[in-house]
């Protein structure tokens, strides 16, 4: 019975520190470059996203304007944002799957509402950490 409970702890804490080296993994400022004509060239430019491992909190800027802000939670190699506030912020959660390679960031869409397409067409390009 101890062999259980110890083994049951162990697997507990195994998870919790995945979950948490996904938070920091993430934690930096990635950028991307908006070239397509996505939503009539309105999205056009340099965009950034700030992940901070405390709180979860995110920012995301076009050329250095802030146009959403809110919170992410991380499970396994999914995230779910939560935009807050800012012009762009979109009214319900995007899940998307994401792929660090080195420096390289890139999503996948898993769900999102049809009420966001430019939270869907930012997070379609390709992302490289800055800082």
């Amino acid at each position: 019975m101890k062999r259980v409970a110890i083994a049951v702890s162990l697997v507990a804490v195994l998870a919790l520190a995945s979950a948490a080296l996904a938070v920091v993994k993430l934690a930096g400022t990635y950028q991307t470059t908006i070239t397509g004509t996505a939503l009539g060239g309105a999205l056009k430019g340099t965009w950034t996203i700030k992940f901070k491992a405390k709180g979860h909190h995110y920012t995301v800027t076009d050329a250095g304007k802030v146009v959403t802000q809110g919170n992410y939670k991380v499970k396994g190699k999914d995230i779910t944002f939560h935009d807050q506030t800012g012009p762009l912020a979109c009214p319900g959660a995007g899940k998307y799957s994401f792929h660090l390679s080195g420096t390289t960031l890139t999503f996948t869409m898993i769900k999102d509402s049809p009420k966001c397409p430019g939270r869907q067409a930012v997070l379609a390009g390709t992302f490289t950490k800055r800082g």
